[in-house]
């Protein structure tokens, strides 16, 4: 009974440490190989709330929200949960990637992703890790991706993630399936994900007391330079 009374504990406390951040960037870009897409015989499409223009190559995808576990803590950006993209892979069938989340502690994009068609339909790898980015910089407001302070007021949201690679997990999971994860060129579909711009951020002020120690010492250096001429 202790154990259970403190088991419950350490979840409300978890919880209530879990934080909404509200944002005022509304939506991330998404700019998607379409010439890689062509070469494997795959066309996309967008899923849900998501849009996609094939003049610019750009799938639009909204946030709902950006959470963080702790205070200060890493941002989970998170996206509608039936918005995503299809692949449609030849005459294999279809590969529909949705419920995105963007971990910054880990720079990866996790979701589901369900397939369906005759050599694609046992597919189902749900929650999983899909795709890691090796370079990636952002903010909420003035607070880094991966040390967000929790705030009542709107801030701008900034992300900016490329070079992407297949996570190991949904290669793993492919694997395991028996198909060649190569064949199924992910990582390298999606080139960049792009939130708002870069925050200006001012430079630091210095405290009174760090001018009150700049005037003594050039007063000190003015002294021992009088001194030196006597």
């Amino acid at each position: 009974m202790k154990l259970a009374f403190v088991a419950a504990a350490a979840l409300v406390a978890s919880s209530a440490m879990a934080a909404n951040q509200p944002i005022t960037s509304t939506s991330a870009a998404v700019a998607i190989d379409t010439a890689l897409l062509s070469a494997n015989n795959i066309t996309i499409t967008a899923v849900g709330a998501n849009t996609f223009s094939s003049a610019t190559n750009v799938l639009t995808a909204p946030i709902a929200s950006v959470s963080t576990s702790t205070n200060p803590g890493a941002a989970q950006i998170n996206f509608g949960d039936t918005d995503g993209f299809a692949l449609k892979v030849g005459t294999f069938g279809t590969l529909t990637f949705s419920d995105f989340t963007f971990d910054a502690a880990t720079n990866t994009l996790v979701g589901d992703l369900k397939g369906s068609g005759l050599f694609l339909g046992g597919i189902s790898y749900l929650d999983g890790a899909l795709l890691t980015a090796s370079s990636v910089v952002g903010n909420v407001g003035t607070d880094p991706l991966t040390a967000v302070t929790n705030s009542a007021s709107s801030r701008p949201l900034y992300l900016a993630a490329t070079s992407f690679a297949m996570a190991a997990g949904l290669s793993d999971y492919l694997s395991g399936l028996g198909l060649d994860p190569a064949t199924i060129p992910v990582g390298q579909i999606v080139k960049t994900i792009n939130i708002g711009s870069a925050p200006v951020i001012p430079p630091a002020v210095p405290e009174p007391s760090a001018y009150a120690l700049m005037g003594l010492g050039l007063v000190g250096i003015a002294l021992a330079t009088r001194k030196r001429r006597a």
